[in-house]
């Protein structure tokens, strides 16, 4: 009974070292990050002060001023105000189409079975053990901060009363990334036709709708000018 409890007392001062461990390196990477990222907007705001002194022959900061006319001053509204969820009902899912299931299911199984989703992909899912592999790691993980900046970048921008799908073009190619590696997995595992059915959607509007007027008025060209010649 005594070495039970000594076996668990290590078994907890393990796991207390390893969560002290994990947050250190957290807290050093962080930090690291702040630097590199630092070491390079210092000297480029710097320069780009000086660029502006010298063209416009006073100090103008550039950065300040589009952040006071779109979030303090409310400029942005001149050119149009959309709810707070238009790019989550509109603008992000008219930029992905069909891509929005994929990037959604990704996203889901990533939070529920933890990094070790992308790591073990070429592996049976039912035989993997996911119990170590939690969504508190995504911090260490570079989909997990991936998707962290994804939804930033849709968050911060949604406050804004103006939106426009260019502003949230960052995170499109995050967004494939993730379509890319489940559709990887969807290949994997027999399910082949569910891509395909995914972009028949696509196909039909683009290759019937879409076109359908520029289509038409060609015709119409080449109708006018066969008769002209004759």
């Amino acid at each position: 009974m005594i070495a039970s409890t000594l076996d668990k007392d290590n078994k907890h001062d393990l796991k207390e070292y390893q969560e002290h461990s994990r947050t250190k390196w957290f807290v050093n990477h962080l930090i690291y990050q702040i630097g590199i990222y630092l070491s390079i907007i210092v000297p480029c705001f710097a320069f780009s002060c000086v660029l502006d002194r010298w063209t416009f022959n006073q100090w103008i900061i550039n950065q300040w001023n589009f952040i006071k006319f779109n979030l303090f001053s409310g400029g942005s509204r001149f050119y149009a105000v959309q709810p707070w969820h238009w790019y989550l009902s509109q603008g992000f899912l008219a930029m992905l189409l069909t891509q929005t299931p994929l990037v959604v299911t990704f996203i889901v199984m990533y939070f529920k079975y933890g990094p070790g989703f992308v790591r073990d992909l070429t592996e049976e899912r039912k035989k993997i053990d996911y119990s170590n592999n939690s969504s508190n790691q995504m911090f260490r993980d570079p989909c997990g901060l991936c998707i962290i900046v994804m939804i930033w970048i849709i968050i911060c921008y949604s406050f804004l009363p103006h939106k426009e799908f260019r502003f949230i073009f960052p995170s499109i190619p995050l967004a494939m990334y993730f379509s890319g590696i489940i559709s990887v997995w969807f290949v994997r595992y027999g399910l082949k036709l569910k891509i395909l059915h995914s972009q028949i959607t696509r196909r039909q509007y683009f290759g019937v709708i879409h076109n359908f007027d520029a289509c038409s008025i060609g015709t119409i060209y080449m109708f006018s000018a066969s008769t002209w010649w004759t």
